[in-house]
């Protein structure tokens, strides 16, 4: 795994060579392989002590759609922790964890600290900033604001946009992964340190339900990251 350029997102596999012991030598460039302070474990404590593993909420792909109160026809993406991959939607700005697709796309903000827990109100909350120029006041940047609170069942639910006010979007998020007890505890593996700059890369990112196929002259390749391939015979 090798840093990608700015904007790669996760980027794909590529065959580089077979050494004569049947050694195969891949190479994977992304940009969540850089050291960048604005990457994070992607996991929040609660009041309980519990290690909530907000990953499964990540869009390997693209942009989360979301629904929204607002009847501004407009479209809004975002992401969890990490930056929007490239969307179906339009060309996002680069680095831009949430974004709105209108006549042009616009960042909303990008990822700037970790997720939080708001003991208060039982809920995690992940702020977003630095996003493009404010329409409604040009000395601000527009934030965003995502607010996951537990809902009980099988679904991880779809994120909703609430507000648009002070060049601030906020999205309510209802999800079984943030429930205590039902969400995801984060697990110890897949994770490698660099002891140069003491960074730690979670790799659980890269792991896909389907196997990533890679064409070469020789054939076809299939790999997955921390889980096994699986894939169509």
């Amino acid at each position: 795994f090798v840093c990608g350029a700015p904007g790669s997102g996760l980027g794909q596999p590529e065959f580089i060579a077979e050494s004569d012991d049947c050694t195969y030598y891949i190479k994977w460039s992304s940009e969540y392989m850089c050291e960048n302070d604005d990457k994070w474990t992607c996991s929040v404590d609660n009041s309980n002590g519990e290690v909530i593993d907000l990953s499964p909420l990540i869009s390997k792909t693209g942009g989360l759609p979301t629904l929204s109160r607002l009847n501004d026809g407009v479209s809004y993406f975002i992401n969890v922790c990490y930056p929007l991959a490239n969307t179906q939607s339009g060309n996002c700005p680069a680095l831009a964890a949430s974004c709105s697709v209108g006549k042009d796309s616009k960042s909303l903000g990008r990822v700037t600290s970790k997720p939080t827990w708001d003991d208060s109100n039982k809920q995690v909350v992940i702020i977003y900033e630095g996003g493009d120029q404010c329409d409604t006041d040009p000395n601000k940047k527009f934030t965003t604001k995502i607010l996951l609170q537990c809902q009980e069942g099988d679904e991880m639910g779809t994120p909703m946009l609430i507000s648009k006010q002070d060049c601030q979007h906020v999205f309510l998020w209802a999800t079984n992964v943030v429930c205590s007890g039902g969400g995801s505890v984060a697990p110890n593996d897949c994770k490698v340190t660099n002891p140069r700059t003491n960074q730690e890369y979670d790799l659980k990112v890269f792991s896909n339900d389907a196997a990533y196929q890679i064409d070469t002259t020789h054939g076809k390749y299939y790999l997955n990251v921390c889980k096994g391939p699986v894939y169509d015979s």
